[in-house]
């Protein structure tokens, strides 16, 4: 028998006090942006002093990058997920969750609009997040389309970009418009995406979308 592996004492209190800033300064960025929202607003919502939330990560702009970043690791597909066809399956699993955290989904929007300026802090991990979702998507579409399931005439790098940007845009419109399914629109694209591209035009196997 193991025993437990879950932080005790002090330590136990500092992951938790952690969590809890993460999650007000989600809140906080998601709607007021970086610039508008500030470390006071995010400390006074749980009660502590403006140091006390600098002692935990260091600086805003620590805070706003891991928040980010934490976002980041719940989405990251596994290597099964991220294969071929499969990756079209992962996608959609993320735009259910998303569908379920408006907060996210804005947190994501306005900090993307706000960072594309070279001088905000979380400019440069924008930069390279588009980079890793390309390589993913495009090395997905690759990698389907040597095994066979789409065709060899298939260009993976400007189809990959075509899908992020239709991920990107159909979550602004939701934003604006919440009435509006994201799940169902994401199967009508990939349905269309596998009717022009895919090998018989199947889609991906076991998937809600292949009925």
């Amino acid at each position: 028998m193991t025993g437990s592996t879950k932080p005790r004492g002090p330590y136990a209190g500092s992951a938790r006090r952690r969590e809890e800033i993460l999650g007000a300064a989600w809140d906080v960025f998601a709607t007021q942006g970086f610039r508008g929202g500030s470390l006071r607003e995010i400390s006074q919502r749980l009660g502590y002093s403006q140091s006390g939330v600098i002692h935990h990560f260091g600086s805003k702009e620590n805070l706003l990058l891991e928040v980010l970043e934490y976002r980041d690791s719940i989405n990251a597909p596994d290597q099964v997920a991220g294969r071929g066809l499969g990756f079209l399956v992962h996608l959609r699993q993320v735009v259910r969750r998303n569908a379920e955290t408006p907060g996210a989904v804005q947190l994501f929007v306005t900090m993307g609009a706000e960072a594309v300026d070279p001088q905000h802090p979380a400019h440069q991990y924008f930069v390279q997040r588009y980079r890793t979702t390309l390589h993913n998507c495009s090395t997905a579409f690759a990698t389907a389309q040597l095994d066979g399931d789409l065709d060899r005439k298939f260009e993976p790098v400007g189809a990959a970009r075509q899908l992020i940007a239709f991920l990107d845009g159909i979550q602004v419109q939701w934003l604006l418009t919440p009435d509006l399914d994201m799940t169902h629109a994401y199967d009508q694209y990939v349905r269309e995406f596998c009717a022009l591209y895919a090998v018989r035009g199947r889609t991906p196997a076991g998937s809600p979308i292949d009925r």
